[in-house]
């Protein structure tokens, strides 16, 4: 694991080395949102938490870019790209174990989030012990498949947040890409490495050794165990075998067949869909005349009931930013429709931001792996920034944040819960 993460660093900072354009591209002010009272006190839900990161994230890489600027190390390596592409590494497992821990907040029950890399080279949440997780397994099993795949969700979230902000010129693709790129490879390697198992296990005739790639040990106690161990395995062995004896850290040698076949054909070949996408080469948008720009992406992510797959389009004509997206949901083997459309970022006026997302879906009824039986769903969340009116029209401003989602039962990315639910937020944004 650790020369994987050595690996993915050298990666990620030649490819920035290479295609990242140092031009200030934002066409907007820049503003930094921070909710304060997420809909609930079940502190943290995994859309404050995303939040949240996104905007001190920016915060520091600008400041990066203003303290450092062009200065270099031995006269060669670019000192602020080094420390733009050290950072996310290092500190992305924040948002990742935040999307896994706030599944269990969400069922009221109590963990603790150890997002820095241990000595066997992985981050946890712990806290839990085994007959509190069985039970959450027979209380509510999707929820219970979700807390494996939460972590690669909330990746996968923060990869679309840098990469709308990039296309609608929020902020420039210099500060945003290390981030974005480094998502971008935590969600398709978590999936991905399933088939070097696969090799491995075709390579070594007797077998034995082909699961220790990277197997993490259990340890004695209970509550120092991370909740989930290898995300994905634990996900489809348990997806497959809703009935199957519990046991925390599922690993490749615990698979069937079937279980390792889902898992490389299907979700580490689709996972390298995340790699299209215009940012991945720090482009974040195409120019069509002065008024008028367009760029896209296809993503792939996990789901309670299986998987889905992303076509994403982001528009801009003048002010008006639009972004749009059409989804396919997959459990087992039967497909299920969705599509969502957001105005983004709308300014009336100088001193308030309107943003607008809805989206309808088809899901497997209860979220089922096996059904093909359908609901029907959707959500509209309004948000608006309401800045300061006397500082109206200065590039230096604070607004009061404030959102409404309204969402029918079924499973909304960066929303933990998947009953009906009616979720007012607060919080502030800073513009500077």
């Amino acid at each position: 694991m650790k020369k994987l993460f050595s690996s993915l660093f050298l990666i990620i900072f030649i490819l920035h080395g290479v295609f990242a354009d140092k031009q200030d591209d934002a066409t907007l002010p820049r503003d930094y949102t921070f909710t304060i009272y997420p809909g609930t006190a079940k502190y943290f839900t995994m859309e404050q938490a995303n939040e949240g990161y996104m905007s001190l994230s920016r915060m520091v890489n600008r400041g990066i870019d203003y303290t450092i600027g062009d200065k270099k190390l031995f006269n060669f390596i670019p000192a602020g790209e080094l420390l733009k592409c050290a950072i996310p590494l290092f500190t992305s497992p924040v948002t990742h174990e935040e999307g896994h821990r706030s599944i269990l907040t969400n069922q009221d029950i109590g963990s603790i989030a150890m997002p820095f890399f241990n000595s066997h080279g992985a981050a946890y949440v712990r806290g839990v012990t085994d007959d509190t997780l069985k039970q959450f397994r027979n209380d509510d099993y999707p929820s219970f498949i979700r807390m494996y795949t939460a972590g690669i969700e909330s990746d996968y979230m923060m990869a679309r947040r840098g990469e709308r902000m990039a296309a609608f010129g929020e902020d420039s693709a210099s500060v945003l890409w290390a981030d974005f790129l480094t998502r971008e490879f935590m969600v398709s390697q978590y999936m991905f490495l399933s088939v070097l198992y696969n090799i491995s296990e075709k390579l070594d005739e007797d077998g034995e050794d082909s699961g220790k790639i990277f197997a993490l040990k259990e340890e004695a106690d209970e509550k120092k165990r991370d909740i989930v161990g290898m995300d994905t395995f634990g996900a489809v062995h348990f997806l497959f075998h809703p009935d199957a004896a519990y046991k925390r850290y599922i690993q490749w040698d615990d698979l069937n067949r079937q279980e390792k076949d889902f898992l490389v054909y299907r979700m580490g070949l689709r996972s390298l869909l995340n790699l299209v996408s215009p940012m991945t080469l720090a482009k974040p948008y195409f120019s069509i005349g002065e008024d008028m720009s367009i760029t896209g992406s296809l993503g792939y992510c996990l789901a309670p009931f299986g998987d889905f797959i992303d076509e994403n389009v982001y528009f801009t004509y003048r002010d008006v930013h639009l972004a749009a997206y059409i989804r396919e949901y997959e459990n087992k083997k039967h497909w299920f429709p969705a599509f969502g459309v957001s105005l983004c970022d709308f300014r009336p006026v100088d001193w308030l931001s309107i943003s607008v997302d809805t989206h309808l879906w088809v899901q497997p009824k209860h979220l089922d792996f096996y059904t093909s039986q359908k609901s029907y769903g959707g959500a509209v969340k309004i948000s608006t920034d309401i800045f300061l009116p006397f500082l109206s029209g200065s590039q230096k401003n604070m607004a009061l944040n404030l959102s409404l989602l309204v969402k029918s039962a079924g499973f909304l990315p960066e929303v933990e819960s998947h009953d009906e639910l009616f979720r007012f937020t607060m919080g502030v944004t800073i513009r500077f």
